[in-house]
């Protein structure tokens, strides 16, 4: 596992040369529907124009008031995929590719939406973003959310840099929990078996009373897994690459006035796996564990008919692969481990302005900071070898200012104008723009384009 040192930020921020993406386009809603229908049922991915979305724009809005795309996964195809994991499901959308999606359960998943590279597509988590502070591409690993705590999924695709950062340049994936029913107390359970000794259960309850609602979760997969290696011609011995992972979730809210409401939320992940030794090695005893945990708070506040939103999220994780040779020794090395630690702080500050009927204003300030703690030591033919960067060196930090605006004109003509500067404390300021006018016509055909940098 190779590090370099100066690439450790590429991710959050670029010394920016400017690149201009223009995609212009038709959506011809009723169509879309109706082959959607077909296809699955009665059910439609596709998004209709009367659709409510909430990534589009940080704010609850109509497809066909944005010229923004937009791709649903409803809660129904959810409960119907209840034999897949999230990366299954993704890789199924129109522009995603992730890379391991249908092979073992332990290999990483890598996402790709419209062919960007990984740390260019962000994953945010009831509208808060998620990353890996302890890697170079910082992209989140999406084998830590099971999908039955999922209740429905937006994929914003194209450049949202404004918005939500230079993560975002591929676009967005918002992964909406299940929340809170009337009741006082609700639940749900899910076992499941299936091929190489497949083990999935999940348990769920939620309720509300009162003022204050919660929602609780645990999830436990087992698998024996595959081999997906071939072996050596010299070592007739196979073995097939396991995976475990254990997931706890929960979430509150408390509404103090019709005006607050405080949502608290912790996520933790337990994760346990086989690999091999790349492509055509196979490896008996190469194992990674990783922990991770998430943990923060999300406000609303009603001011008028304007909301602000105040969002943190404190991400922890730690991974450790360790290959100690005793049943098996292939490659360079008789003993290698390496240990990858981060951490990351995350705040946001928004609020949306509601001018009248035809203009809103979105504005906000954004803050990250992370630190990375890494090592690796081995053994092998060329002598003991060891490095190590620690927190001292690889930190980061970056601050940010975004606005953005949507006309929404009774001709059935839309513009959304957008504009970020970030401060980065490698990299100095940058800013990014956008600029998407759309037009609707007979409330079925949508015309629209999208410049960004």
């Amino acid at each position: 596992i190779s590090y370099f040192p100066e690439a450790v930020t590429t991710k959050i921020s670029f010394k920016m040369k400017k690149h201009f993406f223009v995609v212009t386009a038709v959506i011809i809603s009723s169509t879309l529907n109706a082959q959607s229908q077909l296809r699955n049922g009665g059910d439609t991915t596709s998004t209709s124009l009367d659709e409510v979305v909430l990534t589009a724009n940080k704010y609850p809005n109509k497809t066909s008031l944005t010229g923004k795309v937009v791709t649903i996964i409803t809660s129904e195809q959810l409960e119907r995929s209840a034999g897949k994991d999230l990366s299954q499901l993704l890789t199924e959308q129109a522009g995603i590719f992730i890379s391991g999606a249908n092979s073992n359960a332990g290999k990483d998943k890598s996402v790709y939406l419209r062919g960007a590279r990984v740390e260019h597509t962000l994953i945010t988590i009831d509208g808060i973003p998620v990353y890996d502070p302890s890697g170079i591409g910082s992209n989140f690993d999406i084998r830590n959310l099971p999908l039955s705590n999922i209740e429905r999924i937006e994929i914003l695709k194209g450049s949202q840099s404004t918005l939500y950062g230079s993560d975002a340049i591929a676009g967005v994936i918002n992964i909406i929990t299940k929340k809170s029913e009337a009741k006082l107390i609700a639940g749900n359970a899910l076992l499941s078996y299936g091929s190489n000794k497949t083990v999935r259960t999940n348990a769920g309850f939620n309720g509300r009373s009162g003022k204050i609602d919660y929602n609780a979760a645990l999830s436990f997969q087992n698998t024996k897994g595959i081999n997906e290696t071939i072996n050596q011609a010299n070592s007739p011995v196979t073995d097939k690459d396991g995976y475990q992972q254990t997931g706890i979730q929960f979430g509150l809210g408390i509404r103090p006035s019709d005006k607050i409401y405080i949502q608290p939320f912790f996520r933790f992940s337990n994760i346990k796996g086989d690999i091999d030794q790349g492509a055509f090695t196979d490896e008996l005893d190469y194992t990674y564990k990783q922990k991770s945990w998430q943990a923060g708070v999300k406000n609303e506040f009603n001011i008028g008919k304007s909301k602000l939103n105040i969002l943190y999220n404190y991400n922890n994780i730690d991974r450790l692969y360790t290959d100690d040779s005793v049943k098996s020794r292939n490659g360079y090395d008789t003993w290698s481990q390496g240990s990858y630690k981060g951490a990351e702080h995350f705040a946001d500050a928004y609020i949306h302005i509601p001018v009248n009927n035809q203009l809103k204003l979105t504005g906000g300030v954004d803050y990250r900071s992370s630190v990375s703690d890494q090592s690796y030591s081995s053994v092998g033919f060329f002598g003991p070898y060891k490095s190590a960067y620690s927190k001292d060196s690889l930190h980061q930090n970056q601050f940010g200012i975004y606005a953005a605006m949507n006309l929404n004109d009774k001709s059935a003509f839309n513009l959304e104008l957008g504009i970020r500067v970030n401060f980065h404390s490698e990299f100095g300021s940058n800013a990014v723009f956008n600029i998407n006018p759309s037009y609707l016509i007979n409330k079925k055909v949508k015309l629209f384009a999208n410049i960004s940098s």
